[in-house]
């Protein structure tokens, strides 16, 4: 009899493979016609090792990003299934699988729920707004950078049990930021969990010292990539600070309806820049992003009366006290973990004019989005007694 984890993960698996199981049938779009296509690097794998000592790494024409482990991956590719898109589409889509599978190990450490960590990666594996990183060749460094950003909080999370773990989770963590900078929040998302969730006397001492060598490792990263790069970043679009804080509450806002309801995805959008504090363009997305902001504040403030929460329920569907006690600082983890890998895509000046919002810079943070509808699901289904033991 397969049992009920081994259930979860084929669950999983399936439905990320389903829901974007028509990727192989697509071809070269947009940068893969530069950055494959016409890719002279990806002729050799004596390349490779050029990735990460040169600015723009695999990338034709772009000196503006250092990420050399996605060339390593769209090198891989290239070697071993040439110019054949559709085995390309199919080793990113068995990717993604893995970042499901991984992304239910997370929540059930974390949560120690079944039904949530499923629930949640079921999201994760079937969310309509990764068909960018999905279903596009050239998206890959985001389920990339996701899968070890995963892998470096499971090895951490068993950190205590073997210091061999420690080092493994710094390695996921370095291989993470060689496949996207977006990965260098991390440390800041072990903080939160140890202030949260942590079981330590002095939590903040803990803090630093648990996140203290992922910080070493962010520093060494940073050195590198000014080394070669010039500069931590260039600006590709500048913009007076003004307007990149005017245009921010509307774009927040419409990360949160692609997250919320993702209908009319498109691999552009027009995004316009905010440069007067009108009403309809700064002070309704502003009022709009607090009010959301308040409802999931009043909704993780309900969590700390759990335990009244299924009066009258049998005694089968009631959460356990520990279990109640966690949820709430569970869900302001995770809330944290959709805020911090955000706010890099946030940096409206080191984006392309005019594309300033993407589909791909969602695939991270919709994690902490999918585990808290996951558990706002789980509340329904208690209350009204659908939830079955496992």
């Amino acid at each position: 009899m397969v049992k009920a984890d081994q259930r979860a993960k084929i669950l999983v698996m399936a439905g990320a493979v389903l829901a974007y199981c028509a990727a192989p049938w697509f071809g070269f779009v947009f940068d893969d016609r530069k950055d494959v296509l016409a890719n002279a690097t990806l002729l050799h794998l004596s390349s490779i090792p050029g990735y990460f000592v040169h600015a723009g790494s695999y990338l034709v024409g772009n000196l503006s990003f250092y990420r050399p482990v996605s060339g390593v991956w769209t090198n891989l590719n290239y070697f071993f299934f040439g110019l054949h898109p559709s085995a390309g589409h199919i080793a990113l889509l068995l990717l993604h699988g893995v970042a499901a599978l991984l992304c239910y190990r997370v929540v059930w450490v974390v949560m120690q729920d079944t039904a949530i960590a499923t629930l949640a990666a079921l999201l994760f594996a079937l969310h309509p707004v990764h068909v960018e990183s999905v279903a596009w060749i050239s998206g890959c460094p985001d389920p990339l950078a996701t899968v070890f950003i995963l892998l470096a909080l499971l090895f951490h999370l068993r950190a205590q049990e073997k210091w061999q773990f420690c080092l493994l989770s710094l390695a996921a963590f370095a291989a993470a930021l060689l496949c996207k900078e977006t990965a260098l929040v991390y440390p800041l998302l072990i903080v939160v969990h140890t202030l949260l969730l942590g079981n330590q006397p002095n939590r903040v001492g803990a803090a630093l010292k648990r996140a203290g060598p992922y910080f070493l490792v962010a520093a060494a990263y940073i050195a590198a990539r000014i080394h070669i790069l010039g500069a931590f970043s260039h600006t590709l679009t500048p913009l007076p600070w003004k307007t990149q804080r005017l245009t921010l509450p509307s774009l927040a806002v419409f990360y949160v309806r692609l997250l919320c309801w993702p209908a009319g995805l498109s691999p552009f959008y027009d995004m316009p820049y905010i440069k007067t504090a009108s009403f309809s363009s700064f002070v309704m997305p502003l009022l709009m992003l607090l009010a959301m902001s308040a409802l999931l504040a009043w909704w993780i403030r309900s969590m700390r009366g759990a335990p009244d929460r299924l009066r009258g329920a049998p005694d089968s569907l009631r959460a356990a006290p520990d279990e109640d006690k966690l949820r709430w600082r569970q869900a302001i983890f995770f809330v944290a973990w959709m805020v911090l890998f955000l706010v890099p895509a946030l940096n409206l000046s080191g984006l392309d004019a005019g594309e300033i919002a993407h589909d791909r810079y969602l695939y991270l943070p919709s994690i902490g989005f999918c585990v808290l509808a996951a558990i706002a699901l789980n509340q329904l289904a208690d209350k009204m007694h659908l939830r079955q033991t496992v």
